[in-house]
């Protein structure tokens, strides 16, 4: 009986809150009223124009999402009811409309398909840099007054010559996703979903950090070719252990376990099989004064960044001498010409080098792309009196190394020899064809041969680095591995080798 009550009691409320909600429904109006017609006549017009008259003419609230608010469409409707318009021109527009029921607005979209919400933020790098290609792109346009924006739009990923963060940010982006770039203020503009953006952020964090720097400290020596033919290695008898100090740490001798096998004058090498090292000695440079040293740069580079040092000069080619006799003393004139075809491909003539370091900070090491090359002018095998030519000679070598942070890499090979060519001739009798030869002269001297022998000796440079203006010359380097001190060390180093070099060759004579 109790439960038979409980039942009942259970209907009637059930009964009673459904005549509620109908008196309530009966109550309010209806949302699109039956009674409610539409008129209106529109050729291409926008489909937010289209709604706007919706709205006036029914009292009623649209939202259009932004992908489909330009659409334009077609229409001529004459007292048409309300419901049956706004079903017709959504369906045949490939649109759709849903209802919010709790604010009375009806939102707009494309039929099948969902709104994804986007966020757009603005990334600035602080050590990366933005495309090289877009760089180059639109400093071209820029250039041309093509345009002025310094944007490139990037909508979906494409395959392009980028590489770093712009590429990674664009294999991240989703079907929806957009990234512009912006060299003047060197900054990534994002538009994607917030889970991607959140993606994104991080892996552009990652990637935006401080790159490390290599101090290329950088000694070019032209060494007349006798001298450099004098270097070679020769051990004495008094055994000890050769150690060559580095930057940061110092390496033992690695010929312990070596027989016997070299000597200086017959080219043998001679070391003790018991694994004792000998004295060594380096004949180098000892005529001071067949030695010039062309540069003695310090360069600052990034990491796989190229530095480049060039030491290059305009050349004259060719000089023609001309003597005249007023009163029975000589005027000497002379007329400098330069060979045609130099002027027109404009090549330098004299020293590059270009090294491109790479660090690996786990193993402390820096391998180097190094690039050394020269070129020299000669006179040509074409050239005449009348028309002085000259032909240019390049020697030029390409390596890769792998080095610890603070040794030295010797480069060497590069020999040029300079040659001239003089001619005397006497005026107007010179110059006749074939027996203007008697009245002409040509002495064609040949010079010494002469070797550039370049050291690089790279630094990694960890952190940043902030030097003030007054500081900068006071910068000191640690010593380099083949010795040679920084300062006034330098001079005592080099003569007392050159010293232990004569005594040593005075007691075997």
């Amino acid at each position: 009986m109790k439960r038979i009550f409980i039942a009942a009691l259970a209907i009637f409320f059930l009964m009673f809150a459904f005549f509620v909600a109908r008196l309530n429904a009966e109550d309010q109006p209806p949302l699109i009223a039956q009674e409610v017609t539409i008129s209106m006549d529109f050729k291409d017009a926008g489909l937010k124009d289209i709604l706007k008259v919706f709205s006036i003419q029914a009292g009623m609230n649209f939202i259009a999402s932004e992908a489909v608010q330009d659409r334009k469409i077609t229409l001529y409707m004459d007292k048409v009811p309300l419901s049956q318009a706004m079903d017709k021109i959504f369906s045949a527009n490939n649109l759709s409309y849903e209802l919010d029921s709790k604010d009375n607005i009806f939102v707009v979209k494309e039929w099948g398909k969902m709104e994804t919400e986007t966020v757009t933020k603005v990334f600035y790098l602080k050590y990366a840099t933005v495309s090289t290609a877009s760089l180059k792109e639109e400093l071209g346009k820029s250039l041309s007054g093509a345009s002025a924006s310094g944007f490139s739009s990037r909508s979906k990923y494409k395959e392009e010559s980028d590489s770093g963060i712009t590429s990674a940010v664009k294999r991240l982006l989703s079907s929806v996703g957009s990234m512009m770039e912006d060299f003047r203020t060197n900054s990534l503009i994002v538009t994607d979903t917030p889970s991607k953006m959140q993606v994104i952020s991080q892996v552009i964090a990652s990637l935006d950090v401080a790159v490390p720097q290599v101090m290329l400290e950088v000694e070019m020596l032209d060494v007349s070719k006798d001298v450099v033919d004098k270097m070679g290695f020769e051990f004495g008898d008094t055994p000890f252990t050769a150690i060559v100090t580095g930057a940061t740490a110092a390496m033992g001798f690695p010929y312990g376990a070596w027989n016997k096998t070299f000597d200086a004058a017959e080219g043998l090498l001679s070391i003790n099989p018991s694994g004792s090292t000998y004295d060594m000695q380096l004949d180098f440079m000892r005529t001071q004064t067949d030695t010039k040293f062309l540069a003695r740069p310090k360069l600052l580079t990034l990491n796989n960044e190229t530095a480049e040092i060039s030491i290059t000069k305009d050349e004259i080619v060719g000089r023609e001498d001309t003597t005249t006799f007023n009163n029975g003393v000589p005027t000497t004139t002379s007329i400098y010409s330069r060979s045609t075809d130099l002027a027109l491909t404009k090549e330098g003539t004299g020293i590059f080098l270009r090294v491109t370091p790479q660090i690996n900070l786990e193993e402390n090491e820096i391998t180097m792309v190094i690039n050394p090359k020269s070129s020299v002018s000669s006179v040509s095998a074409l050239s005449s009196t009348d028309n002085p030519q000259s032909d240019v000679e390049v020697r030029s070598t390409k390596s890769i190394v792998k080095v610890k942070d603070g040794e030295t890499v010797i480069l060497g090979g590069l020999i040029h020899q300079d040659n001239n060519l003089i001619t005397k001739k006497l005026p107007i009798l010179g110059d006749i064809p074939l027996i203007g030869v008697f009245f002409r002269h040509k002495n064609q001297t040949v010079g010494q041969e002469r070797e550039l022998i370049v050291f690089i000796t790279p630094h990694i440079v960890r952190g940043k680095v902030d030097l003030k203006p007054g500081q900068i010359q006071n910068v000191q380097l640690p010593i380099r591995e083949q010795g040679v001190a920084v300062g006034s060390n330098r001079d005592y180093v080099i003569n007392y080798n050159l010293n232990k070099f004569d005594k040593s060759i005075n007691a075997k004579r």
